[in-house]
């Protein structure tokens, strides 16, 4: 099997990319809402 990296064109890797920093960004935000919720108990 190719590497995906060399064979998908310029748009999957922008969109594999956002997906990335989006999961990175969500999981961020629920470790800060976590500590949030757990400060204001």
């Amino acid at each position: 099997m190719d590497d995906p990296i060399t064979t998908e064109d310029p748009g999957d890797a922008e969109l594999r990319v956002r997906l990335v920093l989006i999961h990175a960004l969500h999981t961020e935000a629920e470790k800060l809402l976590g500590v949030k919720a757990e400060q204001s108990e």
